[in-house]
């Protein structure tokens, strides 16, 4: 490596990509099945500006943020850690790390990429407060099941605007590695509640692939039948949530690893979740730009988001900024933002009111199993209740009078799709759930 790194600003000290040159003179060579142009004359770059936080408004903020395997145990090549290799290491990944969550502000982080311990995420957590000179953020208190993969998701939040209600919620599936997470979280100026889950799917990588999980030369690569099946999964993890907190707001962010187009995202999409960001991109490989990182809202939730957008603080960087120490000859290493992880954060805003009296009772009439379903669905109810089933044209399926207690169906007659599942009383819708057959 050319000692200094050619080509860097040197005022920000990056090459940021959208940096741009006018004419560049020199010679063009191949080889390793690349041009490469060597410039014999000096080369003066446009610099791409870095950009600010992005204003989103709301209520809260909620920020989604893979933090590139963040882990308290020094990788010695041999323990299975995969962060930092020496103690120095560690300090400047953690300073970095702080430098991007203290600029975002959130009320709430979801955090991707943590190692499996509790001294991970204590660092983090304390390393914040510290910054800001004060207890301002705690960690929401987990479930007793952390998986045994070697990193997990986790919430950490800003004790004066948000309270966590109920108890940690998660999926024991062994498709998930690490598994989802989910709690209620309750806004305390307003009173309002919605529900976040953080996921982390299966990588692209074709280590051990076999079946359906081979690469299908479709531009989905490895596993993406795992993490198709992760998606379905996740819709019964969403009813079982509903049924736990009595709320059908949902907000679920993460590191999916499925660009927008592809098909586990459509699962979420069919399912009637929005995909709150579009257009846009979290992460570069090989040159090449795409969203990995999303966030969806159930249709409850969705006309009570401000906005939301990515902060491109790292996808765009070179990784020479990191905290990596090896074969440094220019060490470009500052304790800022840009470079502190491979993905940039997503950061959403929410305005959230107060529910109506009486609006978490209701929402717990109907149960539905199994979602999603092939042959047969069974119906759970609270009280008597009139259900009907329609799609999403609105065109109605079927109409089932007087259910209580438990009903079996029979849906060999229903094709395959996103099924909408009405319940009333006394002619008053009280909830609408979203199944699919498949």
């Amino acid at each position: 490596m050319a000692n200094p790194v050619p080509y860097i600003d040197p005022i920000t000290r990056t090459l940021r990509n959208g940096s741009t040159v006018q004419q560049i003179t020199g010679a063009l060579s191949y080889g390793f099945s690349k041009y490469r142009l060597m410039p014999t004359e000096p080369v003066v770059f446009n610099y791409a500006p870095r950009p600010l936080v992005p204003a989103v408004g709301g209520d809260i903020k909620v920020a989604s943020f893979n933090i590139l395997n963040f882990f308290s145990t020094i990788d010695n090549g041999s323990n299975g850690a995969r962060g930092a290799d020496s103690p120095s290491e560690y300090i400047r990944q953690r300073d970095k790390l702080i430098a991007a969550l203290d600029s975002l502000d959130a009320d709430i982080y979801a955090l991707i990429e943590v190692e499996n311990n509790s001294a991970a995420p204590d660092s983090i957590l304390n390393a914040l407060n510290t910054a800001l000179g004060a207890q301002i953020y705690a960690l929401a208190s987990e479930s007793t099941f952390t998986g045994t993969y070697a990193i997990k998701n986790v919430f950490i939040y800003k004790l004066a605007s948000i309270t966590p209600l109920d108890s940690m919620m998660t999926s024991t599936d062994v498709l998930f590695y690490p598994p989802p997470i989910a709690r209620q979280f309750q806004i305390n100026a307003t009173g309002g509640r919605f529900n976040l889950i953080a996921n982390h799917y299966r990588y692209k990588g074709c280590d051990d692939a076999i079946g359906a999980d081979l690469d299908q030369l479709d531009g989905q690569s490895c596993y993406n039948a795992t993490r198709r099946e992760q998606s379905l999964k996740m819709l019964e993890f969403f009813d079982e949530i509903e049924m736990l907190t009595g709320n059908d707001k949902h907000l679920i962010v993460g590191d999916f690893n499925s660009y927008s187009e592809e098909d586990p995202m459509d699962v979420f999409l069919g399912a009637g979740y929005n995909m709150l960001i579009e257009d846009s991109y979290s992460y570069a490989y090989m040159s090449e730009f795409g969203s990995l990182d999303h966030a969806f809202t159930s249709t409850s939730l969705t006309p009570m988001v401000s906005n939301a957008k990515v902060w491109n603080i790292n996808a765009d960087e070179p990784p020479a900024l990191d905290y990596n120490q090896e074969n440094i000859v220019d060490d470009l290493f500052e304790t800022n933002p840009y470079r502190s992880s491979d993905h940039d954060p997503l950061l959403i805003g929410l305005t959230i009111e107060s529910e109506t009296t009486g609006i978490t009772e209701m929402k717990q009439v109907l149960m539905i199993s199994p979602n999603p379903f092939s042959e047969v669905l069974l119906f759970k109810t609270s009280q008597i209740v009139d259900l009907q089933l329609t799609d999403l044209s609105g065109r109605i399926l079927k109409t089932i009078p007087a259910v209580t207690g438990t009903y079996e169906l029979n849906t060999s007659d229903l094709s395959e799709g996103v099924i909408l599942v009405s319940a009333y009383v006394n002619g008053k819708k009280l909830t609408t759930k979203r199944i699919i057959k498949h």
